[in-house]
């Protein structure tokens, strides 16, 4: 697409660079030219601030020449054009083509169409006219008037057709884009190879034109009979064959080629800190008198408990393997604060307090008391209130949660402000969108319809085209002085439409079983369509000026064209040709008087 591109581009710039058949420049009413070629006729539009009759043009080379001119008004201004009956035209060279009854500029005098004597197309431009735009791909440093000539590159790429951003364009023409060739070389396709190396996009036929399976020797399933590896293949664990059986010595915990070996302490796997003594200071931090205590001990054996404040107060603390309890014969108490309560002497692992018991002064409980980094004994008077930092009323004094809480809606801070963006429909954090047609939560059915100019159904109000394009069963093309094609064979009963690609045309029939006619109108538009019904040979031209005089002439045969349906025995409709008594189409044999033929 982009090497189409270029050359278009190319052909563009090599036109405005290397002149024009035809160069045209005014001198008051004065219309002047300068051809390399023979003029045979000449077109133009003008627009309502120069709107022109026949009788507002005159003299010059074209009534020099004899060419007949007319003038015809429309809603945009008029169209004039000029030829000649008789063959007649204006020689190559200089001078005044010709002089308007009014001033009129370059702007109001446009669509100029010239050809030769040999009705040849001929390019024109206005003199010192051409691409004023820098930013155009055929800038002309040179001309003094923009001519509507400028080209321009598409998006994303440079008149040379190289992508802006750098990339690549993928096999569809997209910079940057991820369309790849599949195996069959088509843009976007699905086919794929199969494990036979069948390329094609049926899936129920894969790998069925070879035997697949486990190609690999080494593996538990290998297929002698597979030509083709479908990844099926097994293999056996570390230290096993395909039977399960271990090819390697076992260790202590039974794991074939494990490494696992009993520690001093008689543990298979262990790192003889199963039987090892270490001792573990537990810490208070208390809000009252403590008067006595008990907590169970879990991830080690408890070997001993002693020394600390409890000692110090004169506590009797014992422990068995898993419980720790110290107690005052006499009532004494450790006081409020914090410090050393006992040193554990543990093995195994490392101790975590748990399931504790805290008594006050006189032995009664209290509640409240946790246990804080396993080691850590902690009792605070308890302060209600929100003890969750997420709250909206958070309290850093609270120790105790109260289920005051509160918390802000979805999306919202604690201030009540919108803390993402909101959607089109003003919803904080809302998923509503602006869809292809401006609206907001919209499906894009508001501009939907078919959006071809030349559709029989065409919707000026559509953006997106839904394939919903309508077309008659055969397309004749507009265009200035012709209809292509110009002889068109169709069926009983289909349609036929006509597309105007440029200029101000009609379609109105002048012979055929029946007369149609479309209006005038004004391209590029669809002229409009007819269904013919009837057989036989109908003949149209376009009435607008002389356009059917320049050759915009056409036929439409419907059938074989015999509208009557009878033939004569050569076949030939409303023919003459009679069998003579011969019984010879067409012969002159006939019965003499005897009765012989």
């Amino acid at each position: 697409m982009n090497r189409v591109k270029n050359i278009l581009i190319s052909l563009s710039i090599f036109c405005s660079i290397f002149g024009q058949d035809v160069m045209l420049s005014i001198d008051g009413q004065n219309i002047n030219y300068t051809s390399t070629s023979i003029i045979g006729g000449w077109q133009f539009n003008s627009d309502t601030d120069c709107e022109l009759q026949s009788s507002d043009i005159s003299g010059g080379a074209t009534q020099n020449a004899g060419l007949f001119i007319n003038c015809s008004q429309n809603s945009f201004g008029s169209t004039c054009l000029s030829f000649s009956f008789s063959g007649s035209s204006i020689p190559a060279g200089s001078g005044t083509l010709f002089t308007l009854s009014q001033a009129c500029n370059q702007q109001s005098l446009t669509d100029w169409v010239f050809s030769s004597d040999s009705a040849q197309g001929l390019t024109w431009a206005w003199e010192g006219s051409g691409c004023t735009d820098s930013n155009a791909c055929n800038y002309d440093s040179q001309a003094s008037t923009d001519d509507g000539s400028c080209i321009y590159a598409e998006d994303g790429f440079d008149c040379n057709g190289d992508c802006l951003d750098g990339s690549t364009p993928d096999c569809d023409g997209v910079c940057g884009g991820n369309e790849i060739e599949d195996c069959a070389g088509v843009c976007g396709g699905l086919a794929y190879e199969d494990l036979c190396g069948v390329c094609d996009p049926i899936p129920f036929n894969d790998n069925t034109t070879c035997v697949t399976g486990c190609t690999d020797r080494d593996a538990c399933n290998y297929n002698s009979l597979a030509v083709a590896d479908d990844g099926s293949c097994t293999y056996p664990e570390d230290n096993f064959d395909c039977d399960g059986d271990c090819l390697v010595e076992t260790d202590c915990a039974g794991t074939c080629g494990g490494d696992a070996v009993v520690d001093d302490c008689g543990e298979c796997g262990g790192d003889g800190s199963a039987c090892a003594e270490t001792t573990y200071a537990v810490t208070y931090d208390s809000d009252m008198d403590i008067g006595g205590f008990q907590f169970n001990v879990t991830g080690a054996t408890v070997v001993s408990a002693s020394g600390g404040d409890a000692a110090a107060n004169g506590f009797t603390v014992s422990a068995g393997s898993t419980t720790v309890l110290g107690f005052s014969f006499t009532g004494a108490s450790i006081p409020a604060g914090s410090g050393v309560l006992t040193n554990l002497t543990v093995s195994g692992g490392e101790p975590c307090l748990d399931n504790l018991v805290l008594s006050a002064v006189g032995g009664s409980n209290v509640e409240g008391e946790y246990v804080d980094d396993c080691l850590n004994i902690v009792y605070n008077v308890a302060v209600p209130g929100c003890t969750d930092m997420g709250a909206c009323n958070y309290n850093a004094d609270a120790t105790e949660n109260d289920g005051s809480c509160t918390y802000p809606e979805d999306n919202f801070d604690c201030d009540g402000d919108c803390l993402v963006e909101t959607d089109c429909a003003g919803t904080c954090g809302g998923d509503a969108v602006v869809d292809d047609c401006g609206e907001c939560q919209g499906d894009n059915t508001t501009c939907l319809g078919c959006t071809d100019i030349f559709s029989l159904n065409y919707d000026s109000n559509a953006t997106i085209n839904d394939n919903s394009c309508q077309y008659a069963d055969h397309v004749v093309e507009a265009g200035n002085f012709y209809y292509t094609p110009s002889d068109l064979q169709v069926e009983p009963g289909e349609s036929v439409q006509w597309n105007n690609i440029a200029g101000n045309h009609d379609v109105v029939s002048i012979s055929g079983p029946e007369s149609f006619s479309l209006p005038v109108v004004s391209g590029p538009a669809l002229i409009g369509s007819y269904t013919f019904n009837t057989v036989g040979i109908y003949e149209y031209i376009c009435s607008v000026g002389s356009h059917s005089q320049m050759g915009m002439v056409g036929t439409i045969t419907v059938g074989d064209g015999c509208t009557s349906g009878v033939y004569d025995c050569l076949g030939v409709c409303d023919g003459t040709a009679v069998e003579d008594c011969a019984g010879v189409c067409g012969g002159d044999a006939v019965v003499d008087e005897c009765g012989v033929c």
